[in-house]
């Protein structure tokens, strides 16, 4: 009878102990994952240098502990991490993760799915890769390869909306849309790059990653666009030029008349982008101007309409350079209508027409004219010879 009650006895105190013991344990174990996963501190001063050189919008967004976060996923995924610890909790795991993907086009091995397990203190993530170390390497190569030798051309450029401007025309002149694409692909800035075919995170991380690379602050911004009746997902640009910020929407301007590329969407402001643009996040980008609007800076975006005569001049430069086709952005339809108008019922259009011509100094039928127009967009082009 003694022996039994010993017996119960030892075994009730270690059960009693098991709890604390192994709760203490765990803990010790997962501070210890914790530190593990945390980067060293080359990767740390690598990541800084990092910040000082591009926008980082997303990581300047986040808390200290996201902040933590973000550095050791992103050190985890240059490295092919297979899982790594983070002290944050679910909700903000997917804020982070967004983050270094939004922030980092060069990061296309990583997928928008992953694992993760979650308790109190911690989340362990699981990322899912799609390509191996090996393949990433030699696409990236090549990735900076093609990056240079764009921006060899951007360079010589004196300023930056002169770049943006040639960088948004490689990108269009170079990428097919291709809204087929098989899962998992177009949305990377090599897809639009190395294979001129992507979707329009494709286009947009293939434009920030070229204005990254020549110092012009930007980042990514997502929402939904509403073309032909239909209401889609969508990712275009935030682009900082002269302290200004404007939307750029490459993938919309890749979709112009006899497959040229418009500028609809270059550089346009709140106001313009709130007509099929919708449900912005982030959703305050401070984007007012339209002082570096594409139609603006060429004199081609009219608030006013009295006269074409008051044009000519403009229109004449644009022939002198070699060019026969003159647009016209109106900013309201009222004006629009009327500067249609005008050239149905020949309000000195033609009188405007052999101006221009005279003053260019070519030899160009003046009687040979023709225009058309996207009213949806108060856009007017004549088209000279």
């Amino acid at each position: 009878m003694k022996k039994f009650l010993i017996k119960l006895l030892l075994i009730v105190l270690i059960v009693s102990l098991s709890g604390p013991i192994t709760e203490k344990v765990n803990i010790y174990i997962e501070e210890k994952k914790i530190e593990e996963s945390k980067p060293t501190q080359k990767e740390r001063l690598q990541f800084v240098e990092l910040l000082n050189d591009n926008t980082y919008y997303y990581f300047n967004g986040l808390n200290d502990k996201e902040k933590e976060a973000y550095i050791t996923m992103y050190s985890s995924f240059m490295n092919f991490d297979e899982a790594f610890v983070m002290e944050i909790n679910g909700e903000s795991l997917k804020t982070v993760f967004t983050a270094v993907l939004y922030d980092n086009p060069h990061i296309f091995w990583v997928d928008n799915e992953y694992q993760y397990l979650e308790n109190e203190k911690s989340v362990s993530f699981t990322p899912n890769y799609r390509n191996t170390p090996a393949e990433a390497q030699v696409i990236s190569t090549q990735l900076n390869e093609k990056i240079s030798n764009i921006i060899f051309e951007a360079d010589k450029l004196n300023i930056d909306y002169e770049k943006e401007l040639y960088i948004h025309d490689y990108v269009c002149n170079n990428t097919v849309y291709d809204e087929n694409i098989s899962p998992g692909s177009g949305d990377s800035a090599h897809d639009s790059l190395l294979y001129g075919s992507a979707i329009c995170e494709g286009y947009s991380r293939a434009i920030q990653i070229l204005l990254d690379a020549v110092d012009i602050d930007n980042y990514l911004v997502v929402g939904e666009g509403k073309s032909e009746g239909t209401t889609e997902p969508h990712m275009w640009n935030v682009v900082e030029i002269d302290n200004q910020n404007y939307y750029l929407d490459a993938t919309w301007d890749d979709s112009g008349v006899d497959d040229t590329i418009v500028y609809f969407y270059f550089n346009v402001n709140e106001e313009m982008i709130s007509d099929d643009h919708f449900n912005i996040e982030p959703s305050n980008n401070n984007c007012d101007s339209d002082s570096a609007y594409y139609y603006a800076v060429n004199g081609s975006y009219i608030k006013e309409f009295k006269s074409y005569s008051a044009h000519a001049n403009r229109s004449a430069s644009v022939l002198r350079k070699g060019e026969n086709k003159v647009e016209f952005i109106f900013k309201y339809s009222t004006v629009y209508k009327k500067a249609i108008e005008y050239i149905e019922e020949d309000k000195g259009f033609f009188d405007y027409v052999y101006a221009a011509v005279k003053s260019s100094g070519r030899r160009i039928n003046p009687y040979k004219i023709s225009y058309y127009t996207i009213d949806d967009r108060n856009y007017l082009c004549i088209v000279f010879g």
